[in-house]
């Protein structure tokens, strides 16, 4: 059958033309930071792997392409921790959206992510992973009082008519 060859030919396509948009983007927003064909390919290929090992479906680079822009602002990002810190926190990032249910939004998430590793962690992504934990049960505590607080902070399992 010639279904496999055709999906691993046109998956690997897609996985050239998605590098080299990611790096081309790299180009038009990093400062000095710059990543290369390799490098982006190796990305593509993480996020890919991240993306099947959670059972997540994105159409587009834009979290990929957030993230790493947040990145080359960083102060304890150099050129070459780049390709793995945009990993490893991808790794993070699809971690809490899968366990908080997609309690909170792309861009706010990776917002609070790049805060604690620029702000508490001092560019560690160890401790970042270490608040992962802490960061998803206060994503989820927020998402449970929220309907609380619309309903007058009352947990009522009666209808109201």
């Amino acid at each position: 059958m010639l279904l496999p060859i055709i999906y691993k030919t046109m998956n690997g396509a897609l996985q050239e033309l998605q590098a080299a948009e990611l790096m081309q983007f790299s180009k038009e927003c990093a400062h000095g930071l710059e990543i290369t064909l390799k490098d982006a390919a190796e990305i593509i290929d993480a996020r890919n792997r991240l993306l099947q090992t959670y059972g997540r479906i994105e159409i587009d680079l834009e979290v990929t392409k957030i993230l790493l822009q947040k990145l080359f602002t960083s102060p304890f990002i150099s050129r070459e921790e780049i390709t793995q810190a945009t990993q490893e926190i991808l790794d993070i990032f699809y971690f809490i959206k899968n366990e908080t249910e997609d309690g909170i939004g792309d861009s706010d998430l990776i917002d609070r992510l790049l805060y604690m590793f620029n702000g508490d962690c001092h560019g560690s992504i160890e401790l970042l992973k270490s608040t992962a934990e802490a960061l998803t049960r206060e994503i989820k505590e927020k998402n449970i009082k929220s309907p609380l607080l619309q309903q007058g902070g009352e947990i009522n399992n009666e209808p109201k008519y």
